[in-house]
């Protein structure tokens, strides 16, 4: 139910104060009324709904007042209270498993940061990719929860996966389907924008967790074992797994082992030293292709100021910009100037926005070195 605030009218204002006076009791009456009526007649209600909140303000902010934009793809953004601006419009899939078997269903959103208030799935009912999950639930993997998987018509085909997440305290689209389908509304931010309702334990990490996992045996013919004893520590690709190992190395039932993961993360070094293996799907399978090299055949190299960010071939860069990434490095300044000049020379007016497929068929191409 709307509220109104005292009514004032401003008289005077300087830079050391504010003098204000009420305004006459009419106008207040007024109010009163009109607020009064619109109550009775049901065109004003109390009920919880989606406002636009603006965490800058604290304060909610009315549809006529929002500017809304249409994204197309990766777009920067200035945000209030952020130095540089913010990446939006990119499209992120994460998979959510099927509860009781080893399905999954894969989902696209471009607010992944929401996933913690998701509580459905939808597709659409006309979908034939899902038909066989009418019925069913995911399982969040954060707190377990179980999550429908909703059919509902809003749902777009053709988009992404063409199955979506719902969070229906969140979005105006996920709010209507969470009405339509009973669904849970599950708020996971305050109003400064900082998350709430997490589930707990939880915790943010930079890079990959490392999968190791330390081992405590409830029997006593097996001594307890210290942090620094790698006799006490098993790895593996989730907790199960692990388990099992723990139990063959200490000959225990399964029963009798209790883990606990390491809190530590692995260097990013060790991720990024994967990449090329990575991305292309090891360890289910594996593509190698040769160095990559500059057009003078030197190695891409940070120390030679010659590496290219694959992101400038796909979305384009000035050869301003790409100087400007020279000054962001750690080169000599007398690298810096020889780095210039070979940039000047390779790409006298920067490198145009190739797409994503120019750099995939230059990546291929290295193959044939």
């Amino acid at each position: 139910m709307v509220s109104a605030r005292p009514p004032i009218h401003v008289v005077s204002r300087n830079l050391l104060s504010l003098v204000v006076k009420p305004r006459p009791r009419k106008l207040s009456r007024a109010v009163e009324e009109a607020f009064i009526r619109l109550h009775d007649e049901g065109v004003i209600y109390r009920s919880t709904r989606l406002v636009n909140w603006s965490c800058t303000l604290n304060s909610a902010i009315s549809d006529i007042e929002v500017d809304k934009k249409e994204l197309a793809g990766r777009t920067l953004l200035p945000v209030p209270s952020y130095k540089d601006k913010v990446e939006f419009g990119v499209l992120v899939s994460f998979a959510y498993k099927i509860d009781g078997s080893d399905e999954e269903v894969v989902v696209a959103t471009t607010r992944i940061e929401t996933m913690l208030g998701d509580t459905a799935v939808a597709v659409h009912p006309r979908d034939p990719r899902y038909q066989n999950l009418k019925g069913k639930f995911v399982v969040h993997p954060f707190c377990n929860r179980k999550m429908a998987i909703v059919f509902d018509e809003f749902v777009d085909m053709s988009f992404g996966t063409g199955a979506v997440k719902i969070t229906p305290a969140h979005d105006q689209n996920d709010y209507e389907v969470g009405l339509r389908h009973n669904l849970e509304f599950i708020n996971i931010m305050d109003d400064n924008g900082f998350l709430i309702n997490v589930p707990e334990p939880f915790l943010l990490w930079w890079g990959h967790r490392t999968p190791a996992y330390f081992v405590t045996v409830d029997d006593p013919a097996v001594p307890a074992g210290e942090d620094a004893d790698d006799k006490y520590w098993v790895s593996g690709q989730t907790e199960d797994i692990a388990r099992q190992k723990a139990a063959k190395r200490f000959n225990v039932s399964l029963d009798r082992i209790s883990l606990r993961q390491d809190e530590d993360v692995l260097d990013t070094w060790f991720s990024s030293g994967l990449f090329p293996f990575s991305i292309f799907g090891w360890p289910d399978e594996v593509y190698l292709h040769a160095i990559v090299r500059d057009a003078h055949g030197r190695k891409m190299s940070k120390s030679l100021g010659n590496v290219i960010d694959p992101l400038d071939v796909i979305f384009g860069i000035t050869l301003e910009g790409l100087h400007a990434q020279l000054l962001d490095s750690n080169l000599d300044p007398v690298e810096i100037e020889r780095a210039k000049a070979g940039q000047k020379s390779d790409y006298p007016v920067g490198i145009p926005e190739c797409g994503t497929d120019a750099l995939r068929f230059a990546l291929c191409a290295y193959t044939s070195q």
